[in-house]
């Protein structure tokens, strides 16, 4: 058995400090919603949700591409750019028609010129749609519809023509009746005016609104209110105005601007205070955001998203704790952190979603393919840049499974009713070629190579199993003639002596959840046999599971997983499976196991959310502390995997010592990076470590102030170091914020709240510090600040070797000099030693005699003036 070391460290903070995410752009966002930490934002591409405050995102439609959304509740709306409204009534994830716009001619607005949609916060069946009537060559129309049944049917309640050269910038509806919305000039919105009307009675009546002092400089941008204070709402212009209204819409006066004479594209009402007095408003230019909290009378200015910003109109939103800013020009959504003035990029462009396999080409260096719901993306640099891989037909086409295989520069894709072959040429093109099948032979599921034949192809699909040579068909397997054959797998490296395959007897009986048959072939495929799993856990094996997903070491066992379990299958018993992982809640996605140089070999489970990584073929598992959503696949490493959410690379590293050579493992966490040294005597050869991310919540105590920064060294083995490690960690300021650097200690950590000092010290030139361990366990960096009391007395390093540490145990936040008097278990006085001025004292293992002690547990005592006695607990051990 292969010992598991996990060497863990994150900064607390770090949102993602586990997996990077591989931004591959999706569109840019046209309109954003937020309600109690859900989110849907409208985008070129897709409508999509996240139910995490923008942590994660996930498709809430690809129907149509939205162009507005709009929430309230729990009831959205949208309106598509196929010219149809949808409704959900939970939140974004299922979606029902509801009606087409009312022409033909009529669209959703250009993102720069949008109104969008608005619903009545009281009745959510009161909803408004500001539309833009496009005649082609003719004239234009920007019209106001409302529906007061759900979006079934919708009636003009409001009409602009082209005479007005003016457009609807923005739209709200609240208090059972109220609706307000503005107009932006189409030319010159900075020397026109823009106009606010009003209504109280569900745009029954409309009125302009009056301004009761100079009257709108420029075209209104943006409107905003506030649920518990509907009497007043704000407004910004084109010009860099604030405006408020304090009677509900009806009339306006100016307020005093953050940035005069820059357009103001965005204003939020956070919250409402007793009177205007104390309103808290944000204000989004293209490079800042302001602040006021006290209704505009002064402006404090923050920081705006990233400098790459370049939008004409953003959209913002406010889910009752978080601000979510979306750039319909830059493809970014951001959310604010921490306070109202710094904002993180949560997407950059909603990215390519829906990945179902990941690949690596072990013949070209750094060559990947990924498959999402769209497209196929590769990359030449080692998963550090990605890009469509283009063709001349549709790609796509609907690929299943295990259906992309790489080598040698080609790339195989087993897709509906094809399979395609694309063969490198240059950096980044490809030269397409493909077989069709005929009718009888449906469309392929997954495809695996012949190990011994580079020519020849085995594509499972729902009219059976086929061989294909030379991307021309030569042969149906007669076993599985007229079934539909899900997934076909070669475990043996370079030998085609062992097929496993998944099947059931019709394709329906795959639709309708039944439990799928295992075969498999010992001499080629010329005879099968069939392979029977168990469901020893009683997890309803039968009738909903779907077995599919087939990994390998490629020397002994085969790795099978369905949602309820994960099987090792040996190669020299394949009637003898051994349960290996197990999960009443039906969520296991995928099981992959990974070998690849600079990689130790791992067997990677992806449950729901969580990953499992085994350095032992299974026989014991680590949970990761950051999973992913549905992980689908794993590719070799860099470890890439492919999930729901999108395609993410590691920034962590499994590695293994060869007895021989000192090993030296190095992570880049956050702003800081740390590198672990590992001595040739300090594990047997072949010991795996694996460096990860920590999730412990650890607290200050009196004289240790914790840093920002948390390692976790874990040995799941039981095995602890015969040699001292090194860890040193470079440390950035923010790091340490608050914290003395000369005072910086090492620091393992017996509990949340417990801690041992150990030899270390800090290079405050390089920003580090360096310390020694001997034991796992979890480690922090923290200010040490020794008082004049042993209050809290510290030794380190525990456990102590003399052998290892030959300059001792150190004692410290003893009172100065002191006595610090050693006993044994048997309460025997074995040293008794004195603290020197800066309370410090050092016992280098030996008795008063002179001579060694023996490995044991020891008790020091320490008393202060006061007579107040403490007592340490330490174990020496050679």
């Amino acid at each position: 058995m292969i010992p598991f070391f996990l060497v863990l460290f994150s900064a607390v903070s770090a949102l993602n400090a586990f997996w990077n995410e591989i931004e591959i752009d999706g569109g840019k966002i046209k309109d954003i919603s937020a309600y109690d930490g859900k989110i849907l934002a409208a985008g070129e591409n897709k409508l999509w949700l996240s139910k995490d405050s923008a942590e994660n995102w996930i498709v809430s439609s690809d129907t149509q591409p939205a162009a507005a959304v709009i929430t309230s509740g729990g009831r959205a709306y949208f309106a598509g750019k196929n010219r149809k409204f949808y409704k959900s009534e939970d939140y974004g994830q299922t979606w029902t028609e509801t009606a087409d716009y009312p022409s033909q001619y009529f669209t959703a607005l250009p993102e720069s010129l949008m109104g969008g949609l608005a619903c009545d916060n009281q009745n959510a069946d009161i909803v408004y749609f500001a539309g833009f009537m496009d005649y082609g060559n003719g004239p234009t129309e920007h019209s106001i519809y409302k529906s007061e049944d759900g979006g079934n049917t919708w009636n003009r309640i409001f009409l602009l023509d082209d005479s007005e050269e003016a457009s609807i910038s923005s739209i709200i509806a609240f208090n059972s009746g109220t609706l307000i919305f503005s107009l932006n000039p189409t030319t010159d919105p900075v020397s026109n005016s823009g106009r606010i009307y009003f209504s109280s009675d569900y745009g029954e009546n409309i009125s302009e609104a009056q301004h009761l002092n100079y009257g709108f400089s420029g075209g209104i941008l943006s409107l905003a209110r506030n649920d518990s204070e509907p009497s007043r709402l704000y407004a910004s212009t084109y010009n860099g105005e604030i405006h408020i209204s304090e009677d509900g819409g009806e009339n306006w006066t100016d307020l005093n601007s953050p940035e005069g004479g820059t357009p103001i594209y965005g204003i939020l009402f956070i919250e409402a205070g007793t009177d205007k007095t104390s309103d808290k408003i944000l204000a989004f230019t293209q490079s800042n955001v302001y602040i006021s909290q006290d209704g505009a009378d002064n402006w404090d200015s923050g920081s705006l998203i990233d400098p790459e910003i370049n939008s004409f109109l953003l959209k913002s939103a406010y889910d009752g704790s978080s601000v979510y800013i979306a750039d319909t020009f830059g493809a970014g959504i951001y959310k604010n952190q921490g306070d109202y003035s710094n904002y993180s990029l949560k997407n950059k462009g909603i990215k390519s979603v829906g990945f179902s396999q990941v690949i690596k080409d072990y013949s070209r260096e750094g060559l990947f393919y990924a498959l999402s719901e769209n497209d196929i993306y590769f990359s030449t640099d080692s998963a550090q840049t990605w890009n469509i891989l283009k063709n001349e037909s549709n790609m796509r086409q609907g690929g299943y499974g295990e259906s992309l295989y790489a080598f040698d520069g080609k790339l195989y894709f087993a897709a509906k009713g094809y399979l395609k072959e694309a063969v490198k040429n240059g950096e980044a093109s490809f030269l397409w070629s493909s077989f069709k099948a005929d009718s009888a032979q449906g469309d392929f599921y997954s495809l695996s190579k012949d190990p011994q034949n580079d020519n020849v192809f085995y594509a499972a699909g729902d009219g059976g199993l086929f061989k294909i040579s030379d991307m021309s068909l030569s042969e149906n397997i007669p076993f599985f003639s007229g079934k539909f054959v899900k997934n076909i797998f070669f475990p043996k490296e370079n030998d085609n002596s062992l097929t496993i395959a998944l099947y059931y007897e019709n394709k329906q009986n795959w639709l309708d959840g039944e439990s799928p048959s295992l075969a498999y072939s010992i001499n080629g495929g010329e005879d099968w046999d069939g392979l029977s799993l168990s469901d020893p856990l009683g997890y309803r094996f039968v009738n909903d599971s779907q077995i599919g997903y087939f990994s390998s070491d490629f020397s002994e066992n085969i790795y099978i997983c369905e949602n309820y379990y994960a099987w090792k299958i040996p190669f020299s018993d394949l009637n003898s499976p051994q349960l290996i992982f197990s999960d009443e809640n039906g969520e296991i996605k995928s099981i992959k196991y990974v070998k690849d140089s600079g990689f130790a070999p791992s067997l990677i489970i992806s449950k729901g959310k969580d990953i499992y990584i085994s350095l032992t073929k299974g026989d014991s598992w680590s949970q990761l502390p950051q999973g992913l959503y549905e992980a689908e696949s794993f590719s070799a490493f860099p470890l890439i995997a492919a999930s729901k959410s999108g395609l993410y690379k590691t920034i962590w590293q499994v590695k293994a010592t060869d007895g021989i050579n000192t090993s030296t493992f190095s992570l880049a966490a956050g702003n800081y990076s740390a590198v672990l040294t590992v001595p040739p005597s300090a594990f047997p050869a072949g010991t795996a470590l694996m460096i990860t991310p920590s999730t412990m919540s650890l607290s200050d105590i009196q004289n240790i102030k914790l840093s920002q920064i948390k390692l976790k060294i874990e040995n799941s083995a039981g095995i602890q170091p015969s040699a001292p490690l090194s860890l040193t960690v470079n440390y950035s300021d923010s790091d340490i914020s608050g914290l003395d650097e000369k005072k910086l200690k090492l620091f393992r950590a017996e509990n949340s709240s417990s801690y041992s000092l150990l030899d270390s010290s800090v290079n405050e030139a390089s920003n580090s510090l360096t310390g020694q361990i001997n034991h796992l366990s979890i480690f922090t960096i923290a200010q040490y600040s020794p008082s004049s009391t042993s209050q809290n007395p510290l030794a380190y390093p525990v456990p102590y070797n003399p052998d290892t540490h030959i300059s001792g145990l150190n004692f410290e936040n003893i009172y100065p000099n002191s006595r610090v008097k050693i006993f044994n278990i048997a309460g025997e006085l074995i040293a008794d030693i004195r603290a020197d001025n800066s309370g410090k004292a050092v016992w280098k293992g030996k008795n008063n005699a002179g001579n060694k002690t023996a490995s044991g547990v020891y008790l020091a005592l320490t008393k202060d003036l006061s007579g107040s006695k403490k007592i340490i607990k330490f174990i020496l051990r050679k």
